[in-house]
């Protein structure tokens, strides 16, 4: 596996060398920046902008990591899809994507790419047509990014 983060992939095992229901590799803690208390900390690009989220619960990553989620259209699955790219798109790329569950009064729709228990989640943001983010999460226990609200670092 390639030791460069631009090599890297997500799907629904992990990214990279980041993997689920597994503590963060001891050689990515000096590249994290803290983040919100009940999520986890994350990977910036060298601008400042969040690329890669790794809820674990700790804001100094200890602890397994329960979700990877995109932020940054510059990250991808295996297969190519960003955040950006048209919900067309996700269901050519990934016929087997299921609508998983409507827009509500605070997500847009949401599909996933199931795996036994884990899931590649694609948001659509709420009245549009492109992926907002892309989340590895356990199937039983989604929860939509925009939902995420906690205290701050």
């Amino acid at each position: 596996m390639s030791t460069t983060m631009a090599d890297w992939t997500l799907t629904t095992a992990g990214w990279g060398p980041v993997r689920m229901g597994s503590p963060l590799p001891p050689n990515l803690r000096g590249q994290l920046k803290p983040a919100w208390e009940c999520i986890g900390p994350i990977i910036q690009d060298s601008s400042g902008n969040d690329r890669m989220e790794f809820w674990t619960g700790q804001p100094d990553g200890s602890g397994n990591i329960t979700t990877l989620h995109i932020v940054d259209p510059a990250v991808s699955t295996r297969a190519g899809i960003r955040p950006g790219d048209s919900l067309e798109k996700v269901k050519r790329t990934y016929p087997s994507a299921t609508q998983f569950r409507a827009a509500t009064d605070m997500t847009g729709d949401v599909y996933v790419l199931a795996d036994d228990a884990t899931g590649l989640f694609f948001e659509i943001k709420r009245g549009a047509t492109t992926v907002e983010h892309i989340s590895v999460q356990r199937i039983d226990s989604f929860s939509a990014f925009q939902v995420q609200i906690c205290g701050g670092p």
